[in-house]
């Protein structure tokens, strides 16, 4: 499977800094707004995370009628959870950014899904 544009391609530090360092390194999101259509991932990576993020939602029964926000904490931090155990590279994002995203994008794909039913 291809690399995520929301993964850093390459470490800034060598591979021996990281065995060294007691506290992990964390990823800060990128600046700007972000969303899954907007990343031009390949077309089966893309659809591959809304899978996952999709799972994350029925698992944890997150509200499609609200926003990632006013989601319930302890459940948004399991779909999270779950999420980064499908792609561990998104384990190392800062605040879970990178499950916010996929779990943003889902939960307006799946409203707009339902609304115009």
């Amino acid at each position: 499977m291809p690399g995520s544009p929301l993964t850093p391609a390459a470490d800034v530090f060598p591979p021996d800094m990281h065995a060294k360092s007691p506290i992990p390194i964390l990823t800060l999101p990128p600046h700007g707004t972000l969303t899954i259509s907007s990343l031009n991932l390949h077309p089966m990576v893309a659809k591959s995370y809304r899978v996952i993020a999709k799972s994350a939602i029925a698992a944890f029964k997150l509200d499609i009628d609200s926003s990632l926000s006013n989601q319930d904490p302890m459940s948004k931090s399991e779909a999270c959870t779950q999420i980064e155990s499908k792609i561990p590279a998104y384990k190392n994002h800062e605040d879970h950014w990178g499950a916010d995203i996929l779990l943003q994008d889902q939960l307006k794909s799946m409203r707009d899904m339902c609304n115009k039913k």
